[in-house]
C-alpha cells in the first residue's frame, strides 16, 4: 500500500511540472504609485513612489519620488498643497484632519511622470454596546456581548476586533492584548476574501478579526452577538468601517498572497487600484472604539 501511494504521489508531482516562457517587455513606462490610506484621527501622510522594470536592480531610494506636487481638496472650499518630509512622504503643513462624509480629491504630479488623480471618502457607523453577560465557568467563553451597528446607506464593509487589558500599569506593552471570540452570526467571515461568499462560513470559528458587509442591513441597524473566549478587565470593541476602495485593495492583497503559488496552478490576483493615470491607493477608513469594563468580582 505504501509503495503504491509513493508511486501515485510521484506521478502526480511529475504531471504538475511544466515549462512557462514569460515574455518581459523591452520598454517600461514608469508610473506614479500612491500610498494614501487615511482616517479621521490622522493628518494627511501620502507616499509617492514610481514603478520600475521587473528586471531592474535598484536601491530603496530609487523608488521614491522626491520632487512632486501633491494637492488634496474637497467640494467645500478646502485645498492644500502637501509638504515633502522624507523619503517620498508628503504631509499636511497645517495638520488638517479629514472629515467624515466628505469626498476628498488627490492630484499628484512629478517631472517625467504622468500626473495622477484619485478620490475617496470616510464614512462612519454608530456602534453601541447593548448588553454584557458573564457566562458560567463551564461555558465556552467568558462574556457574551451584544452590540448594534447603525449603518449609513450605501455599500459598506466592516471588520471587528476585541482587545482587553489586565490593568497592570507596569506592563511595558500597555497591558492590551487581542481577545478571540466566537459568534453564531452568519455574516461574519474569518478572511476578508470570503466576505459575501456563502461557502466561506466556518462553523465554530474562533475570530481574532471578523469581516462582513452590510448586504443584509444596508442603511439600517443590525444586532451582533459575540462570545469572548478570553478574560480581562477593560475591554474595547473596535469596528473598522472600510471605504469601497480600501476594502477592495485589502481583499485583492489577500487573494494576491494566496495565489502566489504559481507552481501549483495558482495565479496571483492583480492589486486593486483607484489611482487614475498611475497605481496605488487613496482610500479612507474609520475605526469606532467602544469600551466596556467588568468588575473584579466577575
Amino acid at each position: 500500500m505504501i509503495n503504491r501511494f509513493c508511486i501515485a504521489a510521484l506521478l502526480l508531482l511529475s504531471a504538475c511540472e511544466s515549462t512557462i516562457v514569460v515574455e518581459i517587455p523591452d520598454e517600461h513606462k514608469s508610473l506614479l504609485v500612491v500610498d494614501g490610506t487615511f482616517s479621521l484621527d490622522d493628518t494627511w501622510d501620502i507616499g509617492l513612489s514610481k514603478s520600475l522594470p521587473l528586471t531592474s536592480s535598484f536601491d530603496y531610494e530609487d523608488l521614491q519620488v522626491q520632487d512632486a506636487t501633491v494637492i488634496i481638496s474637497n467640494d467645500l472650499g478646502y485645498s492644500e498643497t502637501l509638504t515633502r518630509t522624507y523619503y517620498g512622504r508628503f504631509t499636511s503643513p497645517t495638520g488638517y484632519l479629514p472629515q467624515p462624509g466628505v469626498e476628498y480629491y488627490l492630484r499628484a504630479s512629478a517631472d517625467t511622470l504622468a500626473p495622477v488623480t484619485a478620490s475617496s471618502m470616510i464614512r462612519t457607523a454608530q456602534v453601541e454596546i447593548v448588553e454584557v453577560i458573564e457566562l458560567v465557568e463551564d461555558s465556552d467563553g467568558t462574556y457574551r456581548v451584544r452590540f448594534t451597528i447603525t449603518d449609513p446607506p450605501g455599500s459598506d464593509h466592516y471588520s471587528i476586533e476585541v482587545s482587553a487589558d489586565q490593568g497592570d500599569p507596569n506592563d511595558p506593552f500597555g497591558g492590551r492584548f487581542p481577545i478571540a471570540f466566537s459568534s453564531e452570526n452568519g455574516m461574519l467571515r474569518l478572511s476578508i476574501e470570503d466576505v459575501g461568499d456563502p461557502s466561506g462560513l466556518v462553523e465554530d470559528a474562533a475570530y481574532v478579526t471578523a469581516y462582513f458587509s452590510d448586504a443584509l442591513f444596508d442603511g439600517r441597524t443590525s444586532t451582533i452577538v459575540i462570545t469572548l473566549l478570553g478574560s480581562g478587565r477593560n475591554f474595547e470593541l473596535a469596528v473598522r468601517h472600510m471605504s469601497p476602495d480600501y476594502f477592495a485593495f485589502h481583499r485583492s492583497l489577500a487573494r494576491h498572497d494566496d495565489g502566489g503559488f504559481v507552481s501549483f496552478g495558482g495565479r496571483p490576483e492583480p492589486l486593486h487600484s483607484n489611482v487614475e493615470g498611475g497605481l496605488g491607493l487613496f482610500a479612507g477608513y474609520s475605526v469606532t472604539t467602544v469600551g466596556f469594563e467588568v468588575s473584579d468580582e466577575n
